[in-house]
């Protein structure tokens, strides 16, 4: 098999290029967000936000000569007494107390307090009455210090002005030193800076003044004590952006997410190779696994390689050419490459594990999306504090998960460049190592996955090649029912040519119950069709998989020509398969599928065929499919089907094996298909699996009838019609009213002892011995003879139907008897008032909850991943504990005293000094507002800085320092510029000690601004508040999503099972299922919070009191009447599968918790705005109120530690002796109140409960409502049409109320859904009375099951209307619910609960009196034998068990109609007669039933006249003999020659001469007949003839039987998938006629739909 890596990695390739869209998405997205990144444009923008019109334009200049804090004073004594405030100061020495007592009295405070340590001036700070603490650093032990290093400290928050958002009030997030009157409420002074406003600049001035007095005692100098004046400066500054406002943590922000969506990519395109068995397909044509993954890494590494030289280059220029600081490293590049390559391999390899864990592309996208923002939102503040504290708890988190380590690592590198110093060796060495860990582990995880899943239906034993060794326990594995036969076996003819043997295979496969394949012998020759016929559950599937090497067998052998088949050799190449995955990569299109399977399979040394084979199938496919150009993901399933198998006969493979193949196709695309199967048939043999007895007869050459895994017979049609057929059926059609007893006495006066097998409408079926086959002719020409006198319309004799057999031969010998009880006792329930009725339908739904809800195993694994979680989070929080000593200093001016020698000039050279730049201190705080020079920051200008300023729009300084004398200087301040104010002091003051001691280079100022720490409570984005915030609610944000998800399970379930609908159907209304639903619940999510709590509690986490953990279950508990209604409305919208419904539960409440608060303090800097946006968001608002206890609660262990310190301070008064320590209940709307949190949850919930009902009132409406103009619409009624369905359209569209309430079922006109073009409109339309029962026949997806979920009202229909029993579908459904009993297809049963629970359910909902529950039970047990298996959960049950479940919930009611949809598809024999038998009785008692199905035997059974349908159209109505006699012409003859002769080719001459002799006689019975089968000396042929007689045709056959050397031969009629296809052929032919003779069609050749009269 030339199965060479290069064709793998072509096609790889070809996916990679077909997918370019993406990759080019990637790329933008990534440029986009790299230029945000290091251009910030919202950086520069936040300060527009600073500026207004009125103060735009203003220029003046003012001065004070800071002496006083006047501003200070007055501002305060006008809201109390006069102030005489107090100056706390440490240490206490001589000189610090001598020097502030002197400040003290310039600035007119009241007295002076020392302290020994920062600490304890910190702790008994009163803001009330201290004006500011003063930290002298660096004294010696006497005298006055050479170095004057003082650390100023005022109030967080600013004295003089009060501003509406936090950032403006306090000194460290403060942007601008100019005031806005409006916006800082400041009506006094407006022109003054904040630094003169507050008293910091005068108390740093006086301060300075008194040590230089000192100074000068000491240290005597010739120059004079200048005068000293400062001037504010309020013209417009050049672009300076605000450093709070500038949106810091927006590039480490996107860092987290550059690599989002090629992750996202890279999951959808691999798993839809695993969803659709790609892989599992490639590894039989020979490329193992291994190399399946090992070439789609390099080639998912190739185009990853772009991205990451894109990024790396522009990451590169930018830090070397973008202007940024620092040395460009080329050690930090080669390290930079090296982890973007690392990173490259670490993503691939993760979202490998991702998409084989998940499968399917939505799920595992959801998934990583989850894990993506979880990862960033849990973790991204921890990483923020490593450069901090260097703790290496983080490289737990960096192995986690890969999108941590991008973030983690532009950091390093980016320090490599700004600040090398910073950088450790154990740095570099963490991030490679985590990165190399990451990607071992995930590798070996994708290693686990792959051999514990290596693909849909393949044996984890035929890919390691281990066959089970046989065991003494295997020799008691042995049938014991009973066993077919060696007779039931045909095999093939002497010219027949073996391809596959099976011998003797037994084997078991893990299901629910135990199936088991029991001694299967067979062959398959060459052109040949065998067909596998089984019900569900037969062992259809273990045989294929066994026949296709994806099994061993427990014992037995296969082979194939003769050799044993090994899956794992060469004889793979000989087999190809499709079963329910079509194994074809969805990015490729249907040219590149073909040219891959073509090249594939034929070997080096054919490839001379290869372009033959390619435009074979491409030419085969250009008919069918809607392009070869058109990727295989856009095809519709049919199309894909056929694609499919197109690619398994490329290279002639010998065989092929399908599983159901038509299961997903339309009547046409079947047909399509299997002409295809036929035409390629010749020199192969196909193995297809089915449980359609007609799709069988249809395509098959040789049946295998498989039961409860025995092979019960095997031959062609023709061998099991001959060799189980023991009748032939002779149908009567009597006119109406015609008794049949008269009829029956006839037949007796022929045949003794015949009486009606089957009485159905006016239709009798007789079933004659085929021993009485002689005598026939004589009965038909007497019947013939008599028939007006015996009122008969129509006389036929059809031969053995092919169902008929399969029934027979797989009815189980164990079948039990069946009791069917009085309907009319049974079935009746008392009538009780409405008000007992919503009681008891309150207490099914508690019922419910307590078996369905209560039992999930979903939330005890939730709380314990939530156990774990927490255990995590609190280990690797230990990084977000509040620092001991809160560090929130601004660094001013010079920072070193070896500074001011080197940067500063001398003034004397100079005009004025002018501060041009600044630099930002190097560390790690959330918000950098420090301001310090450097050898730029100085520029010597000549002239007069009031004379160049003048000639200024704009300042595009700090300030600057001018001499006006020799005794006078001035000190210029930009209040656009914060903290330019004690920066420029400290240079004047520096320039004052240079002109006084020249020579003396230790004498230095420096002064730093390090205001008191701000109340935690306070939600500002400063490190100490972020970490209050933000610690539990990171525990508390990651645990309720998971928990709060759980309960979106039961309900998606119930939607997918239509379980909801059939609740619905039995009279549950919308406030009895939401209301109990959100009462257990929440109740439920109440003991939940509680246990979570107690969690968090032992953990540690928070520390919390009683007090303070009954705060928190309250907000959990109002979080839960928030969430879960949200998660209710996940569950309406997000229902097809219950993985993607919890992810998608999942990642709505994290995005709208814990990511939307870490956003909101990281990203958003905890702005006011956002801030009241997201509290809408019942996640976020809950971690809010979290985040109000745990930050109060700091502050509470804050203030007890300042009580500590004061000898008078106790409990009872620390509110008055320590300052903003009055605390009271959480229950306020103040911060830190939880008032706020819970009202805008309960809000929430209130919108969420509101828009639950108006969605559910919004659908029901909509059901029967379009948007289409239904006036302009017409029924698809035209002259081509069946006049049967004309004449039925036309009389109940013509009836009026009165004649529609006779009819117990009335159709009219319904559409099956409206066009979105055109104005016609395909309707169905009939009526029922009781006793009556109809089938609704069509192929499958014909649109069957969409009528009858119409029929019920699942779905709904906008033209027509339907009535039952008189009342209006559209306005009377509740009503009409009450009447019908509904059985869906697929679903209607939930998998964890049992039968018990189930019928007990569904009674209580309907009525039925809980005291008569049981013997209902009881009755439906007996009805269909379901005693054995009550108990079991349905998820063990076989499909049979399950569809006789749902046929007993139809029937726990009193119902006058019975919907069933394919009531019995795909049953075993066995259960299918139960289930007849019960429905023939209950349209005997006067029951009305309509049914679907696609069996000619059931409707032959069950119904008094059938619809053909198709493609939604309803083409023709009446009796299964009716239609069948009126477009079924003709009739089809199988014989069987006797091979006879002394040599194989003398046997072959007879048979050529007998062969010739039969087409001579066929032609003779007429001469269009044509041979439509053959295989060996078996022939099918099809006789067109118009008028069958019967008595004629029977007559000649047995008199030539004898002289055509005939064997036995067989004649039957068309089956009704024939005259499905025969009505549409007719309706096509008489169109075109139409069309040729009349021209175009109008759209509207009917009438309007006429108004029903009201009477």
């Amino acid at each position: 098999m030339p199965a060479s890596k290069g064709l793998l990695f072509k096609r790889y390739i070809r996916i990679e290029l077909n997918l370019w869209r993406r990759t080019l998405f990637e790329i933008v997205a990534l440029v986009i967000m790299v230029l945000v990144i290091f251009l910030n444009p919202i950086a520069h923008s936040k300060r527009l936000l600073y500026t207004t019109t009125e103060n735009e334009n203003e220029q003046s200049i003012v001065s004070h000569k800071l002496q006083d804090i006047n501003i200070l004073t007055r501002m305060a004594d006008s809201k109390r007494e006069k102030t005489k405030y107090i100056l706390a100061f440490t240490p206490e020495t001589t000189f610090t107390s001598e020097v502030t007592k002197n400040v003290a009295k310039t600035l007119e405070l009241s007295s002076t307090v020392g302290y020994d340590s920062e600490s304890e001036m910190q702790n008994q700070f009163d803001e009330r009455t201290t004006l500011a603490g003063i930290v002298f650093n660096g004294l010696r032990d006497d005298g006055t210090p050479l170095t004057l290093s003082i650390s100023i400290r005022f109030p967080s928050e600013f004295r003089t002005i009060a501003p509406f958002l936090t950032e403006d009030r306090l000194w460290i997030t403060r942007c601008s030193g100019r005031i806005n009157p409006g916006r800082d409420r400041a009506k006094h002074d407006k022109q003054q800076d904040i630094y003169i406003r507050e008293g910091f600049l005068q108390l740093q001035h006086q301060i300075f003044v008194e040590w230089f007095h000192q100074l000068r005692k000491d240290i005597v100098s010739t120059y004079p004590e200048p005068n000293v004046e400062v001037y504010n400066i309020l013209l417009k500054a050049a672009d300076e952006p605000c450093s709070v406002m500038s949106v810091a943590q927006l590039p480490t922000f996107l860092y987290n997410f550059i690599y989002l969506l090629p992750f996202l990519n890279i999951i959808r395109n691999v798993a839809a190779q695993v969803e659709d068995g790609v892989m599992v397909h490639q590894w039989h044509y020979g490329y193992s696994f291994g190399m399946q993954w090992g070439i789609k890494f390099l080639v998912l590494f190739l185009r990853m390689c772009i991205l990451g030289v894109i990024y790396t280059v522009m990451l590169l220029a930018f830090w070397a050419f973008g202007g940024r600081e620092g040395e460009f490293s080329g050690t930090g590049t080669i390290a930079f490459v090296c982890f973007i390559t690392l990173y490259t391999v670490e993503i691939i390899i993760t979202g490998m594990v991702v998409a084989k864990l998940f499968a399917n592309p939505t799920n595992a996208v959801l998934f990583a999306l989850m894990l993506w923002l979880f990862m960033y939102a849990a973790f991204c503040i921890i990483l923020e504090r490593y450069w901090d504290i260097h703790k290496y708890y983080i490289f737990f988190i960096l192995v986690a998960f890969c999108n941590c380590q991008m973030h983690f690592s532009m950091s390093l590198f980016r320090n490599c460049i700004e600040q090398p110093e910073m950088v450790n060796t154990i740095d570099f060495v963490l991030i490679f190592t985590s990165a190399i860990s990451s990607a071992l582990i995930y590798f070996l995880i994708l290693l686990a996955i792959q051999w514990r899943m290596p693909g849909t239906f393949l044996s984890r034993r035929i890919v390691n090649n281990r066959p089970r060794k046989q065991q003494e326990s295997d020799t008691t594995i042995m049938y014991l029912g009973r066993a077919p036969s060696f007779q039931n076996f045909e095999f093939g003819d002497v010219g027949s040519v073996e391809l596959m043997r099976l011998r003797h295979v037994s084997t078991s496969h893990r299901d629910s119950e135990r199936k088991i394949l029991k001694n299967i012998s067979m062959r398959v020759y060459r052109g040949e069709v065998f067909v596998i016929l089984g019900h569900i559950g037969s062992g259809k599937l273990t045989l294929l998989r066994i026949l296709a090497g994806l099994k061993f067998a427990l014992r037995g052998n296969v082979y194939i020509m003769g050799n044993p088949f090994e899956p794992s050799g060469e004889a793979r190449r000989l087999v190809d398969f499709r079963f329910d995955e079509h194994g074809l990569n969805k990015h490729l299109t249907v040219e590149q599928t073909i040219d891959y399977h073509v090249r594939l399979k034929l070997s080096p040394s054919e490839s001379d065929r290869y372009e033959i084979e390619r435009r074979k199938w491409l030419a085969i496919l250009d008919q069918h499919v809607e392009g070869r150009g058109v990727r295989i993901g856009k095809l519709s399933s049919g199309s894909m089907k056929l694609v499919a198998l197109c690619c398994c006969l490329a290279g002639d493979t010998p065989i092929i094996i399908l599983e159901e193949p038509t299961t997903q196709l339309t009547g046409r695309e079947a047909q399509i298909f299997w002409s295809i199967v036929h035409a390629e048939k010749e020199n192969r043999a196909f193995i297809i699996a089915t449980y359609n007895v007609g799709e069988a007869e249809h395509v098959a050459d040789r049946i295998g009838i498989l039961s409860m895994g025995v092979l019960e017979a095997s031959g062609t049609p023709f061998f099991l019609r001959a060799k189980f057929s023991s009748s032939v059926d002779l149908v009567i059609i009597k006119k109406p009213h015609v008794p049949d007893q008269p009829i029956t006495d006839y037949v007796n006066q022929f045949m003794q002892n015949i009486e009606p097998e089957n009485e159905i409408g006016d239709s009798l079926t007789y079933r004659l011995p085929v021993i009485y086959r002689p005598r026939l002719q004589k009965l038909l020409i007497h019947l013939e003879i008599d028939r007006k006198m015996l009122g008969i319309e129509n006389v036929r004799v059809v031969g053995a139907e092919l169902s008929d057999i399969y029934m027979t031969l797989v009815t189980s010998f164990r079948l039990q008897q069946q009791m069917i009880p009085d309907v009319t006792q049974t079935f009746k329930y008392q009538v009780v008032s409405q008000k007992q009725l919503t009681k008891q339908r309150m207490r099914a739904m508690f019922y419910k909850k307590m078996i369905h809800t209560a039992p999930n195993v979903w939330p005890i694994i939730m709380i314990f991943t939530s156990f774990v979680l927490i255990a995590i989070i609190a280990r690797l929080s230990v990084l977000l504990d509040m620092p001991k000593q809160r560090q929130n200093s601004i660094h001013i001016g010079f920072r070193e005293p070896a500074d001011v020698i080197k940067y500063i000039p001398n003034l004397k050279d100079c005009g004025y000094i002018d501060i041009r730049s600044v630099v930002k201190v190097n560390n790690k705080k959330s918000v950098d507002v420090s301001r310090t020079f450097d050898d730029d920051s100085f520029v010597c200008e000549k002239g007069s800085y009031r004379n160049d300023l003048r000639k200024k729009n704009e300042l595009r300084s700090f300030g600057a320092v001018e001499s006006d004398g020799d005794e006078h200087l001035n000190g210029y301040i930009s209040q656009d510029m914060f903290h330019s104010a004690p920066m420029m002091l400290n240079l004047l003051q520096n320039v004052i000690l240079r002109l006084s001691y020249p020579t003396q280079t230790d004498l230095v100022a420096l002064v730093e601004n390090h205001p008191l720490p701000t109340q935690l409570s306070q939600k500002i984005n400063v490190l100490d508040n972020k970490i209050a915030h933000i610690h539990v609610p990171l525990v508390v944000g990651c645990i309720i999503p998971l928990t709060v998800s759980v309960f979106v399970i039961p309900l998606v379930e119930e939607e997918i099972y239509d379980v909801r609908f059939l609740q619905h159907m039995a009279g549950l209304g919308l406030k009895v299922f939401w209301g109990i639903n959100l009462f257990w619940d929440w109740f439920t999510f109440f003991v939940y919070s509680i246990i979570i709590v107690v969690i968090m509690s032992l953990m540690g986490i928070g520390g919390f009191g009683f007090y303070e953990n009954a705060i928190m279950v309250v907000l959990l508990t109002t979080f839960g009447l928030a969430a879960l209604p949200l998660t209710y409305l996940v569950s309406m919208f997000v229902n097809k599968s219950i993985v993607r419904a919890f992810l998608v539960s999942v990642l709505l409440q994290g995005v709208s918790g814990l990511v939307l608060y870490i956003i909101y303090w990281d990203v958003a800097n905890s702005n006011t705005i956002f801030f009241y946006a997201a509290c809408m968001s019942p996640g976020f608002s809950l971690l809010d109120g979290v985040s109000n206890v745990y930050a109060q609660y700091l502050e509470q262990a804050i203030c007890i530690e300042k009580c500590e310190a004061h000898d008078s301070c106790t409990e009872e008064n620390m509110n008055e002796v320590v300052p903003n320590c009055k605390f009271d209940t959480f229950f306020k709307w103040a911060a830190p109140g939880i008032l706020p949190p819970i009202l805008y949850m309960v809000l929430s919930a209130l919108i969420f409960l509101m828009l639950i009902f108006w969605i559910e009132l919004h659908r029901r409406e909509k059901k029967f409502h379009t948007s289409r103009d239904l006036r302009k619409m017409r029924t698809a009624t035209y002259p081509f049409d069946d006049g049967d369905v004309a004449d039925v359209k036309q009389k109940i569209a013509e009836a009026d109320n009165t004649k529609a309430k006779q009819s117990v079922f009335l159709v009219d006109q319904v559409e099956a859904r409206v066009p979105a073009a055109g104005k016609r409109i395909h309707t169905v339309s009939f009526a029922l009375n009781k006793y009556m029962s109809m089938g609704i026949f069509g192929p499958r997806n014909s649109g069957k099951s969409h009528l009858m979920r119409q029929l019920v009202g699942q779905h709904g229909f906008a033209f027509g209307e339907i009535y039952v029993r008189g009342l209006d579908f559209k306005y009377d459904l509740e009503s009409i619910h009450t009447y019908m009993g509904y059985s869906p297809q697929h679903r209607g049963l939930l998998n964890e609960l049992t039968p018990r629970e189930h019928i007990r359910l569904l009674c209580m909902i309907r009525g039925v009196p809980e005291a008569k529950i049981g013997e209902k039970m009881h009755d439906l047990c007996l009805m269909l034998n379901m005693t054995g298996w009550m108990h079991r959960k349905c998820s063990l049950l076989t499909a049979e068990k399950r569809h006789k479940l749902k046929i007993a919930l139809a029937l726990v009611a009193y119902n006058k109609v019975l919907v069933l949809d394919e009531p019995t598809c795909g049953m075993p024999a066995t259960t299918r007669r139960e289930i007849w038998n019960i429905l023939r009785y209950i349209r005997y008692c006067g029951k009305t039933i309509i049914f679907a199905t696609n069996d000619e035997l059931e409707c032959k059974i069950l119904a008094d006249f059938i619809i053909l349908f198709q493609d939604s159209e309803m083409l023709a109505i009446g009796s299964l003999q009716y239609l069948r006699y009126k477009y079924s012409h003709g009739f089809y003859l199988e014989v069987r020659l006797i091979r006879d002769g002394a040599t194989l080719a003398e046997s072959e001459e007879n048979l050529r001469k007998d062969v010739e002799n039969l087409a001579k006689f066929v032609n003779f019975l007429h001469n269009r007949s044509e041979l439509v089968g053959r295989l060996n000396n078996w022939f099918k042929f099809y006789v067109p003839v118009g008028h069958i007689v019967y008595s004629f045709l029977y007559g000649a056959m047995e008199k030539n039987k004898l002289r055509l050397n005939v064997s036995d031969y067989c004649i039957y009629q068309a089956d009704m998938m024939s005259v499905v296809a025969q009505v549409q052929e007719t309706r096509a032919q008489l169109k075109h006629h139409l069309v040729q003779t009349e021209g175009p069609l109008p759209l509207d050749t009917a009438s309007p739909k006429k108004g029903r009269a009201k009477k």
